[in-house]
């Protein structure tokens, strides 16, 4: 295997120099979006470097998009058109977010059940424990792929009786307002890096290690009132969000 002359540039570090010389890999052998790049041995004896400082460039590329590293498989090249990025400063619902890149949004599993609220779903909806909620359960996928994982839990103790939406597809932003006029006005989120776990893993099929990214939500209705508790588990390799910060 050719190496790649590695020129002593004392203005960038090594693991810029060495991004872009994968970056040249990928473009003189031609790999296409989805293509497997040689393993990191071969390239780092490619480049004359040490596996460390590869996997730094690895990083660099993988936070502008470049590649992908898929646990026990390899890494790919990832085209940037098939990231989909969010700005989480609009209160976007999934299915928006999915057709708002030219995907098309859809449902491959729906369960939904009542439940009695347990302390923590209680706080996050102002709403005693042991009250009455309605769970939904749901697969949402992006041109037939499945991406995020949701559970939504509705409290029939402020909104009223729900009727279990046993094929319930779409936006469940709409299926409130529509139906039991409740527009969500707000909603107050965190970010949570988190491993998928048994049931996440099993239902995005992926492995049980790997990294999704958790939106743990509450939605506040016109009058302020909390009427939507989520936990939305994304696929990290599908979905990028983005925060507008301004300096005081």
């Amino acid at each position: 295997m050719d190496k790649l002359k590695i020129e002593k540039i004392k203005q960038l570090p090594l693991p810029i120099i060495v991004k872009s010389k994968i970056e040249k890999v990928i473009k003189d052998r031609n790999l296409t979006p989805g293509s497997k790049l040689p393993t990191e041995t071969d390239l780092a004896n490619m480049i004359g470097v040490s596996r460390a400082t590869l996997r730094e460039a690895f990083r660099l590329l993988q936070e502008e998009g470049v590649i992908v590293s898929r646990h026990g498989m390899g890494t790919f090249v990832r085209s940037k058109d098939s990231l989909v990025r969010n700005p989480l400063v609009i209160n976007y619902g999934v299915t928006e977010i999915i057709e708002s890149m030219g995907l098309r949004a859809g449902t491959a599993k729906v369960k939904a059940q009542r439940t009695e609220a347990n302390i923590s779903v209680s706080e996050k909806l102002k709403i005693d424990v042991g009250s009455s909620t309605v769970v939904i359960q749901r697969v949402r996928t992006a041109n037939e792929k499945p991406v995020v994982y949701t559970i939504d839990i509705i409290p029939e103790a402020t909104l009223g009786k729900i009727d279990l939406p046993v094929k319930f597809t779409g936006s469940l932003y709409k299926f409130l307002e529509e139906k039991y006029n409740q527009k969500v006005d707000y909603g107050i989120a965190r970010v949570i890096p988190t491993l998928a776990g048994a049931e996440v893993s099993r239902e995005l099929k992926i492995g049980a290690r790997s990294v999704v990214l958790l939106i743990d939500q509450v939605d506040y209705n016109m009058e302020n009132r909390p009427i939507l508790y989520s936990q939305e588990y994304w696929l990290k390799d599908v979905f990028e969000f983005t925060i507008f910060r301004r300096r005081r």
